[in-house]
C-alpha cells in the first residue's frame, strides 16, 4: 500500500543518509550484507528443481564482496574473489548432481549469475562511495529514486501504453519518459543545490550534470525489468518481506545494481 511505502520511506531516508555520509567501513558492511539478503532472495526466485544449496549461493556471493571490501576498487582483488566463488560452486554442483540432484547444472548458472550480479556489480555501490564520496553517491542513487517515483506517479495519472506488459504490465511508455523527465531535471540541478547548501562538493562539468542522470534514468528501469523476469518465472510478486509497501531487499536495490556501475564508471 502507498501509505507503507511512504512510512518506509521517511523512516529509512535518514538511516540511509547517516550510513552514507557515515565511516566507509561501516557503510560497507551494511550495504556487503544487504547485498547477501539479495542474494539468499534471489535463490529463492529461482526454480525448485534447480537450486543448488542456499549457504553456497551466499558463500559465492560474500567471495567478491570481500574483496570489494579489502580494495574498494574494482581490479586483481574482485576478479581473484569471483574465480574463487566459481572454482567453489562447481564441486557443489557436482556432489548435487551425485547426491540425484538433476537440475544442479542450470543451478549452477544461477548461483554464479547470483555471485556476479550481486557480488561483483552491486560491489559498485561500495566502490563509488568509497571513491567518488558520499555526495556523489547521494547524487547517483537519489537521481534513481526521483526516476522510480515519478514513473509511477505520471504512470498512475496518464499512463496508456504498456512498456513490457509480460514482465510489469503496469509499467508505461507515459511514466518512463516521465521519470525520465523528472529525474534529469533533478539530476542537473543537483549539484547546484549541493553547494547552496555550503558543501565542498559540486564542481561537476555540465557535460557530466546531463550525462549521468540521463543514463540512470534510461538505463536503471532494466534493473527493475531484470527482477521482474525471475519474480515471473515462479509467480510471486515480491523478493521478500522486509520491507512493508517495499518488499524485500532485492526488491528496493534492483535498480540501483544498475546504477552503481554506471555512477562509478561516469564519476571514478
Amino acid at each position: 500500500m502507498l501509505w507503507q511505502r511512504v512510512v518506509v520511506a521517511l523512516i529509512g531516508l535518514p538511516v540511509l543518509i547517516g550510513l552514507v555520509f557515515g565511516p566507509v567501513s561501516v557503510f560497507t558492511v551494511v550495504v556487503a550484507l544487504a547485498l547477501l539478503v539479495a542474494a539468499w532472495e534471489f535463490q529463492h526466485l529461482t526454480p525448485r528443481t534447480v537450486r543448488l544449496p542456499t549457504w553456497a549461493v551466499v558463500a559465492g556471493t560474500a567471495l567478491p564482496l570481500f574483496a570489494w571490501g579489502v580494495t574498494l576498487r574494482p581490479g586483481e582483488g574482485l576478479v581473484t574473489g569471483l574465480g574463487l566463488a566459481v572454482l567453489g560452486l562447481v564441486p557443489v554442483a557436482l556432489v548435487a548432481y551425485e547426491r540425484g540432484h538433476d537440475g544442479a547444472a542450470s543451478g549452477l548458472v544461477y548461483a554464479v549469475f547470483a555471485a556476479v550480479y550481486f557480488g561483483v556489480v552491486g560491489g559498485f555501490l561500495i566502490g563509488l562511495r568509497a571513491q567518488a564520496g558520499a555526495w556523489a553517491w547521494l547524487w547517483a542513487l537519489s537521481t534513481v529514486w526521483v526516476n522510480d517515483s515519478m514513473a509511477y506517479f505520471v504512470g498512475r495519472a496518464w499512463g496508456r501504453h504498456r512498456l513490457s506488459p509480460r514482465l510489469s504490465p503496469k509499467k508505461t511508455w507515459e511514466g518512463f519518459l516521465g521519470g525520465v523527465v523528472a529525474a534529469v531535471a533533478y539530476g542537473m540541478a543537483f549539484p547546484a543545490l549541493v553547494q547552496g547548501l555550503g558543501a565542498a562538493w559540486g564542481q561537476v562539468s555540465w557535460g557530466t550534470r546531463v550525462s549521468l542522470p540521463l543514463a540512470l534514468a534510461l538505463l536503471t528501469p532494466l534493473g527493475d525489468l531484470a527482477e521482474s523476469l525471475f519474480k515471473r518465472s515462479v509467480g510471486v510478486k515480491d523478493s521478500g518481506h522486509w520491507l512493508p509497501g517495499h518488499g524485500g531487499i532485492f526488491d528496493r536495490i534492483d535498480a540501483w545494481l544498475w546504477a552503481g556501475v554506471l555512477a562509478y564508471w561516469l564519476l571514478v
